[in-house]
């Protein structure tokens, strides 16, 4: 009796056992996941279980494709845009299943204004800037800033804390192995560095490495001849090696060939004026892949568009009269257009980034608030500005000593 009853508490254990079976998996890959600060940014979460399950968040700035599922699956986790914030954002996304251990994940939103070069101080340390005009972006998004005050360019590759100087050393000068004030910077598919000099009025081309720059435009001599310039601005080097300078003080864009000993005017007739044939003491330049060249006319508050061989341009951002309207600049600077044909120009007395699409009679504020100040969400007198392949926007903040990314 007592042997039949031990087996039938055996079997019942048995049974038991294999009744109950293993315990439900459930978890999430990866274990964190950082989202762009960009509009409609978003990132995949996939949940490996053996039962069913839920995913809540916390936060109404994160949207979540489902509320749950059965097994694996897969739930896209989509952010509202950041843009204008300058902290990030967090939240924790919570996986149950019916005993299953909860799971956990981390998301987190980039901040939508960052710093990513120099710390908002004058300075001359290798992270620091003081007064940076003109920039460039290379394909690695390696952001190359004149920095106009400290006589050099440096180079900053991306999350770096310091830069490196790729052009002069600090100390204003004309010889080959220095820079006095520095306006603007391009680079070209080789990695050499042209920078425009605004006191020594010439430009000068760096190879990656070397210690000196070679003249390509002008050896310091100042004039109106077309082998020569006045305080050039503006730098750009197209795909054929042409390089396209701002003659500013002339009030001319000229063409300089590979090896030519001087230029051919592309924009301005050498008078300041606000008629289509001329420009007022013009800033910024942008070569697109057809040719058009698009210039920040800082004098006549206008970007202004000419064609290859043009006898006069076309404006395409601002009415002629500065304002703070949205159809209007006040000393338009940089100029940048991206993949889709967006122009974006910094309005550097209005202290803002203007986005201006196709065909547009005004534009959008992208970058500042139009206020003067060195809070995060402020620029001073922006300079230089670039959008990157993803659609940041990066400016040359020259009041605040400091370049920042801007989400849109």
């Amino acid at each position: 009796m007592q042997i039949t009853l031990l087996l039938l508490i055996l079997g019942c254990l048995s049974a038991c056992r294999k009744s109950s079976g293993p315990p439900p998996t459930l978890f999430s890959r990866p274990d964190s996941l950082s989202i762009a600060a960009l509009t409609g940014s978003k990132d995949t979460l996939s949940i490996s279980s053996s039962t069913s399950w839920t995913i809540t968040t916390k936060e109404s700035w994160l949207t979540l494709s489902a509320g749950g599922g059965n097994g694996n699956g897969t739930i896209v986790c989509t952010a509202a845009n950041n843009v204008g914030n300058p902290s990030p954002r967090i939240d924790t996304v919570i996986i149950k299943a019916a005993e299953a251990r909860n799971d956990t994940v981390i998301i987190t939103q980039d901040a939508g204004i960052v710093v990513v070069v120099g710390d908002s101080e004058p300075g001359d340390l290798i992270y620091e800037l003081n007064k940076p005009y003109g920039l460039y972006l290379d394909a690695l998004n390696d952001v190359y800033v004149a920095d106009f005050m400290n006589n050099r360019v440096v180079e900053w590759a991306p999350g770096a804390r310091e830069g490196v100087v790729v052009a002069g050393n600090d100390m204003g000068g004309n010889g080959l192995w220095l820079l006095s004030n520095p306006t603007a910077v391009s680079v070209d598919a080789s990695g050499n560095v042209y920078v425009t000099q605004y006191e020594n009025t010439q430009v000068t081309k760096w190879a990656p490495g070397s210690t000196q720059g070679v003249v390509v435009a002008v050896d310091n001599i100042t004039g109106n001849g077309l082998n020569q310039l006045y305080n050039p601005s503006a730098v750009w080097v197209d795909a054929h090696g042409d390089i396209f300078m701002v003659d500013h003080n002339n009030n001319l864009v000229v063409e300089w060939a590979p090896g030519a000993t001087q230029g051919t005017v592309v924009a301005g007739n050498g008078i300041a004026g606000a008629g289509l044939n001329q420009l007022n003491a013009p800033n910024g330049v942008f070569v697109d892949a057809t040719g058009n060249v698009y210039i920040g006319d800082c004098g006549n508050n206008r970007v202004v568009k000419w064609a290859p061989g043009a006898s006069e341009g076309t404006i395409v951002g601002g009415t002629g009269v500065s304002g703070t309207a949205l159809n209007q600049l006040n000393c338009p600077w940089g100029v940048f257009l991206d993949q889709t044909g967006n122009m974006y120009f910094s309005d550097n007395l209005n202290n803002r980034v203007m986005k201006w699409g196709p065909g547009e009679t005004q534009g959008k504020v992208v970058a500042g608030n139009g206020t003067y100040g060195n809070a995060l969400t402020q620029l001073i007198y922006p300079n230089g500005v670039w959008v990157d392949a993803a659609g940041y926007i990066y400016v040359s903040d020259l009041g605040n000593c400091r370049v920042v990314r801007w989400a849109q």
